[in-house]
């Protein structure tokens, strides 16, 4: 259904009991369509069984009389016309012929009562209730539009108010009082009908506000969630290269070592540097530089498998978590890597190579930074020995005091303080 926007007039005419706006007023009818035909369709069922009613109390009044067979012609008549009523207005959705299709059955049952009351010579008190309760009917129990309604109602109760003074032997008294009950019949019917019409009407009206104010909160509220996202992914996202930033990776590390941890799962960490970046950035500018990143986390995201964490620890330096994977697969990811790089920029100016450190997760490891500092270890053997190769680090015998161990304890501190010396090469 749509809503009425806020260009559309919702004015009511007070006259008419319906909105000034033919526009609205259209999306109204269709907005109660349904509704209405339900009401309309119950209405006439009902009505239609006093007619039944009706054709047996008039058998047993007026037997097998001729009286009996106008009767039953005109109540037979009166009970098809309301079927194919119900039927047409069953079928079709559309308002405007469900108009023109009560209006014509009511205009034309309307005109059978009157001609049944002049056969059956009826007594005025039985005609003039039955009359009463048909006017009310059109303005309360059917769904007329207003003036349809007062167009019926006036006609009915006019034409039996001719049949009474020219059919009933009524003094001018009675006559008088009969025009009086008629006139406050249809006067109090159109005074009620015109408010069950206007408040339908602000009833739709309230319902399409409280709509339009609900959609509006949601597109609020929607575009509040997509800007929170947003912020959340800049937040951490490297807003270079896409990679995560450097916060983001230490969590998503502390989280991937718990879980290697709890369910004893292996998980591997890759450091990779840039080989002579600074000379890039030096020889042909910032931008280029900028550049290379872009096009070097890219490559490194295509590579990658979906569950792999790509980071950017700062400058040229990335990490990758390789969740579940050993030392010797960590290594195969690094070499394809970095043949890729290899093979990417060789026809480029700078022709990009990288270094890269590769480490295992420990039983003793106990935070992300473990994993890093081996792997940045590896990744300056690496560098020293010539760049643009993978070297990863193989623990050493868990025995303690033998003399590998010791050895392999005074080599990580000789590289240590091989990566305070030379940090600037990088």
């Amino acid at each position: 259904m749509n809503q009425i926007t806020s260009d559309l007039d919702t004015t009511l005419d007070y006259r008419k009991a319906e909105f000034a706006d033919r526009e609205t007023e259209s999306r109204f009818r269709q907005w109660s369509h349904k509704g209405t035909v339900t009401q309309t369709r119950l209405t006439l069922l009902i009505a239609l069984s006093l007619l039944i009613i009706y054709i047996i109390s008039d058998y047993f009044m007026l037997r097998a009389d001729s009286e009996f067979l106008y009767s039953l012609v005109i109540r037979t008549l009166i009970f098809i016309g309301g079927l194919i009523t119900i039927a047409i207005i069953s079928i079709s959705q559309s308002p405007p012929l469900f108009d023109r299709i009560i209006f014509t059955f009511q205009a034309l049952a309307s005109g059978l009562l009157l001609f049944l009351f002049t056969i059956l010579n009826t007594d005025i008190v039985t005609a003039s209730l039955a009359v009463v309760l048909v006017a009310i009917s059109m303005y309360l129990l059917m769904p007329n539009r207003l003036i349809a309604a007062n167009l019926l109602a006036l006609s009915f109760s006019s034409g039996f108010f001719f049949l009474a003074v020219t059919t009933y032997d009524m003094g001018q008294l009675l006559l008088l009082q009969l025009a009086m009950i008629l006139l406050g019949v249809n006067l109090i019917g159109a005074i009620f009908g015109a408010r069950f019409h206007l408040i339908k009407r602000k009833e739709f009206l309230e319902l399409m506000r409280e709509r339009s104010s609900r959609e509006a909160l949601q597109k609020e509220i929607a575009k509040r969630l997509k800007l929170e996202k947003k912020l959340l992914h800049q937040t951490r996202t490297d807003e270079l290269t896409g990679a995560t930033n450097r916060r983001y990776f230490m969590q998503l590390g502390e989280e991937e070592i718990n879980r290697s941890h709890r369910y004893a799962r292996p998980m591997s960490l890759l450091m990779l540097d840039l080989d002579h970046f600074k000379e890039i950035n030096d020889q042909y500018g910032h931008s280029s530089g900028d550049e290379v990143l872009q096009r070097f986390s890219q490559l490194c995201r295509s590579t990658l498998r979906k569950p792999d964490i790509f980071g950017r620890l700062g400058g040229e330096e990335f990490a990758i978590i390789i969740p579940e994977e050993s030392l010797d697969g960590a290594v195969q990811t690094a070499e394809r890597l970095r043949t890729r790089v290899e093979e990417t920029f060789a026809s480029t100016d700078y022709r990009l190579t990288v270094s890269i450190g590769v480490t295992e997760l420990a039983d003793h490891d106990a935070h992300v930074g473990d994993l890093l500092r081996r792997a940045d270890n590896m990744m300056y053997k690496a560098k020293h020995r010539g760049r643009n190769r993978v070297i990863a680090f193989t623990p050493p015998p868990e025995e303690p005091g033998t003399p590998s161990a010791d050895t392999a304890v005074a080599e990580e501190h000789r590289t240590v303080a091989a990566v305070t010396r030379h940090s600037t090469d990088r």
